[in-house]
Protein backbone atom coordinates (compact mmCIF):
# COMPACT_ATOMS: atom_id res chain seq x y z
CA UNK A 1 0.00 0.00 0.00
CA UNK A 2 1.54 3.47 -0.82
CA UNK A 3 0.16 6.75 0.56
CA UNK A 4 0.34 9.94 -1.52
CA UNK A 5 -1.06 13.15 -2.28
CA UNK A 6 -0.69 15.95 -5.00
CA UNK A 7 2.04 18.45 -4.28
CA UNK A 8 0.05 21.24 -6.75
CA UNK A 9 -0.83 23.91 -5.14
CA UNK A 10 -4.28 24.45 -7.22
CA UNK A 11 -6.69 22.51 -8.89
CA UNK A 12 -8.23 22.52 -12.29
CA UNK A 13 -11.65 22.42 -12.82
CA UNK A 14 -13.45 20.20 -15.19
CA UNK A 15 -16.24 21.85 -16.30
CA UNK A 16 -14.62 25.48 -17.09
CA UNK A 17 -10.99 24.79 -17.23
CA UNK A 18 -10.20 27.40 -14.23
CA UNK A 19 -7.71 26.75 -11.84
CA UNK A 20 -9.26 27.16 -7.79
CA UNK A 21 -6.56 27.50 -4.82
CA UNK A 22 -9.45 27.30 -1.89
CA UNK A 23 -10.12 23.95 -0.70
CA UNK A 24 -13.61 22.90 0.80
CA UNK A 25 -12.73 19.70 1.89
CA UNK A 26 -10.31 16.43 1.79
CA UNK A 27 -10.98 12.29 1.20
CA UNK A 28 -8.81 9.11 0.62
CA UNK A 29 -9.38 7.63 -2.49
CA UNK A 30 -8.08 4.29 -3.50
CA UNK A 31 -6.75 3.23 -6.73
CA UNK A 32 -5.26 -0.46 -7.90
CA UNK A 33 -2.10 -0.19 -9.86
CA UNK A 34 -0.47 -3.05 -11.17
CA UNK A 35 1.12 -5.98 -8.95
CA UNK A 36 4.56 -5.53 -8.19
CA UNK A 37 6.35 -9.08 -7.89
CA UNK A 38 3.53 -10.76 -8.40
CA UNK A 39 2.33 -8.77 -5.07
CA UNK A 40 -0.80 -6.43 -5.42
CA UNK A 41 -0.66 -2.57 -5.18
CA UNK A 42 -2.87 -0.13 -3.73
CA UNK A 43 -2.31 3.60 -4.30
CA UNK A 44 -4.11 5.52 -1.23
CA UNK A 45 -4.43 9.04 -2.73
CA UNK A 46 -5.22 12.12 -0.34
CA UNK A 47 -7.87 13.93 -2.64
CA UNK A 48 -8.76 17.74 -2.08
CA UNK A 49 -12.40 18.63 -3.22
CA UNK A 50 -12.00 22.45 -4.41
CA UNK A 51 -14.68 25.22 -4.87
CA UNK A 52 -14.87 26.88 -8.30
CA UNK A 53 -14.49 30.46 -8.43
CA UNK A 54 -15.69 30.99 -11.71
CA UNK A 55 -18.96 32.98 -11.95
CA UNK A 56 -20.21 30.92 -15.64
CA UNK A 57 -19.27 27.79 -14.48
CA UNK A 58 -22.25 25.16 -13.50
CA UNK A 59 -19.94 23.02 -11.09
CA UNK A 60 -20.14 24.41 -7.13
CA UNK A 61 -17.52 21.92 -6.17
CA UNK A 62 -15.07 19.58 -8.06
CA UNK A 63 -12.58 16.78 -6.85
CA UNK A 64 -8.69 16.98 -8.40
CA UNK A 65 -7.65 14.66 -10.80
CA UNK A 66 -3.64 13.61 -11.09
CA UNK A 67 -2.97 13.33 -14.87
CA UNK A 68 -1.89 10.03 -15.75
CA UNK A 69 -3.00 8.57 -12.59
CA UNK A 70 -6.76 9.25 -11.51
CA UNK A 71 -10.40 9.46 -13.80
CA UNK A 72 -13.66 10.17 -12.80
CA UNK A 73 -14.70 7.46 -11.01
CA UNK A 74 -12.02 5.15 -11.89
CA UNK A 75 -10.55 2.71 -8.96
CA UNK A 76 -7.69 1.43 -11.34
CA UNK A 77 -4.80 3.11 -12.77
CA UNK A 78 -4.18 3.57 -16.42
CA UNK A 79 -1.25 0.97 -16.46
CA UNK A 80 -3.69 -1.77 -15.07
CA UNK A 81 -6.83 -0.91 -16.94
CA UNK A 82 -5.00 -1.13 -20.22
CA UNK A 83 -3.34 -4.23 -19.00
CA UNK A 84 -6.42 -5.51 -17.82
CA UNK A 85 -8.55 -4.65 -21.60
CA UNK A 86 -5.76 -6.24 -23.17
CA UNK A 87 -6.33 -9.31 -21.36
CA UNK A 88 -10.28 -9.26 -21.90
CA UNK A 89 -9.65 -9.13 -25.73
CA UNK A 90 -7.50 -12.06 -26.04
CA UNK A 91 -9.38 -14.36 -22.86
CA UNK A 92 -12.39 -12.95 -22.07
CA UNK A 93 -13.97 -13.14 -19.29
CA UNK A 94 -13.28 -16.47 -16.60
CA UNK A 95 -9.98 -17.02 -18.32
CA UNK A 96 -8.88 -13.86 -17.89
CA UNK A 97 -10.03 -13.24 -14.45
CA UNK A 98 -8.58 -16.61 -13.87
CA UNK A 99 -4.81 -15.89 -15.31
CA UNK A 100 -5.38 -12.09 -13.85
CA UNK A 101 -5.38 -13.74 -10.29
CA UNK A 102 -2.38 -15.76 -10.73
CA UNK A 103 -0.68 -12.63 -12.04
CA UNK A 104 -1.41 -10.78 -8.38
CA UNK A 105 -4.43 -8.77 -10.00
CA UNK A 106 -7.52 -9.42 -7.99
CA UNK A 107 -10.10 -8.47 -10.87
CA UNK A 108 -14.19 -10.27 -11.58
CA UNK A 109 -14.93 -12.11 -15.17
CA UNK A 110 -18.17 -9.10 -15.00
CA UNK A 111 -15.21 -5.74 -14.62
CA UNK A 112 -13.28 -7.16 -17.64
CA UNK A 113 -16.17 -8.06 -19.78
CA UNK A 114 -17.34 -4.19 -19.14
CA UNK A 115 -13.95 -2.68 -19.86
CA UNK A 116 -14.00 -4.54 -22.90
CA UNK A 117 -17.28 -3.32 -23.97
CA UNK A 118 -16.24 0.53 -22.86
CA UNK A 119 -12.59 0.11 -24.92
CA UNK A 120 -12.81 2.63 -28.29
CA UNK A 121 -13.34 0.40 -31.52
CA UNK A 122 -11.09 1.05 -34.29
CA UNK A 123 -12.25 2.13 -37.43
CA UNK A 124 -11.42 -0.77 -40.19
CA UNK A 125 -9.33 0.48 -43.35
CA UNK A 126 -8.58 -0.39 -46.58
CA UNK A 127 -9.56 -4.81 -46.84
CA UNK A 128 -7.46 -5.94 -49.53
CA UNK A 129 -7.66 -9.61 -48.26
CA UNK A 130 -11.16 -10.70 -46.39
CA UNK A 131 -11.95 -13.49 -44.29
CA UNK A 132 -15.60 -15.12 -44.21
CA UNK A 133 -16.75 -17.48 -41.95
CA UNK A 134 -19.81 -18.60 -39.79
CA UNK A 135 -20.11 -19.00 -35.69
CA UNK A 136 -23.03 -20.58 -33.90
CA UNK A 137 -24.44 -18.00 -31.18
CA UNK A 138 -26.51 -21.15 -30.10
CA UNK A 139 -25.46 -23.55 -31.66
CA UNK A 140 -27.98 -25.37 -33.70
CA UNK A 141 -30.67 -22.32 -33.88
CA UNK A 142 -28.69 -19.01 -33.96
CA UNK A 143 -25.81 -18.31 -36.56
CA UNK A 144 -23.70 -15.19 -37.50
CA UNK A 145 -21.31 -14.59 -39.85
CA UNK A 146 -17.79 -12.77 -39.12
CA UNK A 147 -15.30 -10.77 -41.60
CA UNK A 148 -11.76 -10.84 -40.22
CA UNK A 149 -8.92 -8.42 -41.96
CA UNK A 150 -6.38 -10.97 -42.54
CA UNK A 151 -3.55 -8.65 -43.05
CA UNK A 152 -4.11 -6.89 -39.69
CA UNK A 153 -5.74 -10.41 -38.31
CA UNK A 154 -8.23 -8.75 -36.49
CA UNK A 155 -12.34 -8.71 -36.94
CA UNK A 156 -13.81 -5.86 -38.90
CA UNK A 157 -17.55 -7.01 -38.63
CA UNK A 158 -20.28 -9.33 -37.71
CA UNK A 159 -23.38 -9.80 -40.24
CA UNK A 160 -26.77 -11.75 -38.81
CA UNK A 161 -27.48 -14.97 -40.33
CA UNK A 162 -25.27 -16.86 -42.55
CA UNK A 163 -27.44 -16.14 -45.67
CA UNK A 164 -25.70 -14.30 -48.87
CA UNK A 165 -27.73 -11.11 -49.20
CA UNK A 166 -26.02 -9.10 -46.08
CA UNK A 167 -22.18 -10.56 -47.28
CA UNK A 168 -22.82 -9.38 -50.84
CA UNK A 169 -24.18 -6.00 -49.74
CA UNK A 170 -21.08 -5.32 -47.42
CA UNK A 171 -18.85 -6.32 -49.98
CA UNK A 172 -20.98 -4.34 -52.79
CA UNK A 173 -19.81 -1.35 -49.93
CA UNK A 174 -15.94 -2.51 -49.87
CA UNK A 175 -14.47 -2.44 -53.90
CA UNK A 176 -10.68 -2.34 -52.58
CA UNK A 177 -11.32 -6.41 -51.79
CA UNK A 178 -8.69 -8.29 -53.87
CA UNK A 179 -9.11 -11.73 -52.14
CA UNK A 180 -11.39 -13.68 -50.21
CA UNK A 181 -10.98 -16.55 -48.46
CA UNK A 182 -13.75 -18.81 -47.46
CA UNK A 183 -15.13 -22.09 -45.92
CA UNK A 184 -16.58 -24.23 -48.68
CA UNK A 185 -19.77 -23.67 -48.46
CA UNK A 186 -21.93 -22.47 -51.99
CA UNK A 187 -23.43 -18.85 -50.00
CA UNK A 188 -20.55 -17.26 -49.51
CA UNK A 189 -19.10 -17.93 -52.84
CA UNK A 190 -22.45 -16.64 -54.70
CA UNK A 191 -22.14 -13.64 -52.30
CA UNK A 192 -18.70 -13.10 -53.54
CA UNK A 193 -19.74 -13.69 -57.31
CA UNK A 194 -22.04 -11.52 -57.49
CA UNK A 195 -20.80 -8.20 -55.20
CA UNK A 196 -16.74 -8.49 -55.49
CA UNK A 197 -16.42 -10.50 -58.63
CA UNK A 198 -12.87 -9.05 -59.18
CA UNK A 199 -11.84 -10.55 -55.95
CA UNK A 200 -10.18 -13.97 -55.87
CA UNK A 201 -12.09 -17.20 -53.75
CA UNK A 202 -9.41 -19.48 -52.25
CA UNK A 203 -9.99 -21.84 -49.45
CA UNK A 204 -10.07 -21.58 -46.13
CA UNK A 205 -6.32 -23.92 -44.81
CA UNK A 206 -8.77 -24.92 -41.94
CA UNK A 207 -11.54 -26.01 -43.73
CA UNK A 208 -9.33 -27.86 -45.95
CA UNK A 209 -7.60 -30.21 -43.36
CA UNK A 210 -10.83 -30.24 -41.84
CA UNK A 211 -12.32 -31.99 -45.56
CA UNK A 212 -9.44 -33.97 -45.69
CA UNK A 213 -9.40 -35.70 -42.36
CA UNK A 214 -13.09 -36.75 -42.97
CA UNK A 215 -12.26 -37.71 -46.24
CA UNK A 216 -9.77 -39.94 -45.11
CA UNK A 217 -12.02 -40.89 -41.92
CA UNK A 218 -14.95 -41.98 -44.37
CA UNK A 219 -12.62 -43.73 -46.18
CA UNK A 220 -11.00 -45.92 -44.01
CA UNK A 221 -14.44 -46.44 -42.00
CA UNK A 222 -15.98 -48.30 -45.40
CA UNK A 223 -12.66 -50.18 -46.19
CA UNK A 224 -12.30 -51.26 -42.53
CA UNK A 225 -12.73 -55.42 -43.27
CA UNK A 226 -10.57 -55.35 -46.14
CA UNK A 227 -7.69 -53.33 -43.94
CA UNK A 228 -8.37 -55.48 -40.54
CA UNK A 229 -7.80 -58.89 -42.89
CA UNK A 230 -4.85 -57.57 -44.64
CA UNK A 231 -3.51 -56.96 -41.38
CA UNK A 232 -4.30 -60.27 -40.13
CA UNK A 233 -2.96 -61.75 -42.98
CA UNK A 234 0.06 -60.17 -42.56
CA UNK A 235 0.80 -60.89 -38.74
CA UNK A 236 2.22 -64.46 -38.80
CA UNK A 237 4.84 -63.06 -41.77
CA UNK A 238 5.92 -60.19 -39.58
CA UNK A 239 6.19 -62.50 -36.19
CA UNK A 240 8.45 -65.27 -38.12
CA UNK A 241 10.78 -62.30 -39.64
CA UNK A 242 10.96 -60.89 -36.35
CA UNK A 243 12.02 -63.85 -34.37
CA UNK A 244 15.03 -64.64 -37.39
CA UNK A 245 16.16 -61.69 -36.92
CA UNK A 246 16.64 -61.56 -33.28
CA UNK A 247 18.21 -64.78 -33.70
CA UNK A 248 20.61 -63.95 -36.12
CA UNK A 249 21.35 -60.53 -34.03
CA UNK A 250 22.43 -62.76 -30.95
CA UNK A 251 24.20 -64.89 -32.88
CA UNK A 252 26.51 -62.06 -34.62
CA UNK A 253 26.41 -60.63 -31.02
CA UNK A 254 28.47 -63.31 -29.21
CA UNK A 255 30.51 -64.15 -32.46
CA UNK A 256 32.88 -61.56 -32.47
CA UNK A 257 33.47 -61.87 -28.71
CA UNK A 258 34.89 -65.35 -29.79
CA UNK A 259 36.72 -64.59 -33.30
CA UNK A 260 38.23 -61.16 -31.75
CA UNK A 261 41.08 -62.72 -30.26
CA UNK A 262 44.37 -63.22 -32.92
CA UNK A 263 45.30 -67.09 -33.62
CA UNK A 264 49.06 -68.25 -32.80
CA UNK A 265 49.75 -67.60 -36.70
CA UNK A 266 48.96 -63.66 -36.38
CA UNK A 267 45.65 -64.01 -38.40
CA UNK A 268 43.04 -61.48 -38.57
CA UNK A 269 39.67 -62.15 -37.00
CA UNK A 270 37.01 -64.49 -38.44
CA UNK A 271 34.20 -62.88 -40.36
CA UNK A 272 31.44 -64.96 -38.56
CA UNK A 273 29.09 -61.91 -37.29
CA UNK A 274 29.20 -60.75 -41.33
CA UNK A 275 28.20 -64.26 -42.50
CA UNK A 276 25.53 -64.74 -39.68
CA UNK A 277 23.93 -61.13 -40.46
CA UNK A 278 23.37 -61.88 -44.05
CA UNK A 279 19.91 -64.31 -43.19
CA UNK A 280 18.58 -61.78 -41.49
CA UNK A 281 19.07 -59.28 -44.41
CA UNK A 282 17.68 -61.88 -46.95
CA UNK A 283 14.41 -62.28 -44.45
CA UNK A 284 14.11 -58.97 -43.95
CA UNK A 285 14.43 -57.91 -47.72
CA UNK A 286 11.81 -61.32 -48.91
CA UNK A 287 9.57 -59.74 -45.99
CA UNK A 288 9.79 -56.39 -47.72
CA UNK A 289 8.86 -57.63 -50.97
CA UNK A 290 5.99 -60.19 -49.68
CA UNK A 291 4.34 -57.08 -47.41
CA UNK A 292 4.58 -54.98 -50.68
CA UNK A 293 2.78 -57.30 -52.76
CA UNK A 294 0.59 -57.51 -50.56
CA UNK A 295 -0.72 -54.34 -49.99
CA UNK A 296 -1.25 -53.61 -53.71
CA UNK A 297 -3.06 -56.52 -53.55
CA UNK A 298 -5.05 -55.07 -51.16
CA UNK A 299 -5.54 -51.93 -52.88
CA UNK A 300 -6.96 -53.30 -56.38
CA UNK A 301 -9.13 -55.24 -53.99
CA UNK A 302 -10.26 -51.95 -52.12
CA UNK A 303 -10.16 -49.88 -55.56
CA UNK A 304 -12.59 -52.74 -57.81
CA UNK A 305 -14.92 -52.94 -54.55
CA UNK A 306 -15.52 -49.17 -54.28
Amino acid sequence: MLRTRSRSSSARCPHCEEHSRRVHGRYERRLTDAPLGGFPVVIVLLIRRCKCLAAHCPAVTFAEQIPGLTGPHARYTPVLRGQLRRMAEVLAGRPGARLARRLGMMVAKDTLLRLLRAAPLQEPGPVPVLGIDEFALLKGHTYATILVDLEARRPIDVLPGREAEPVARWLAGHPEVEIVCRDRATVYAEATKQAASQAVQVADVWHLWNNLAKAVEKTVAAHYNCLRSAHKAALPLMSRNHRRCRTASSTSTAGPVASSRPSASGTAPSRNSTQQAAPCAASAATWTSTTTQSAAMQGRRMSTSS
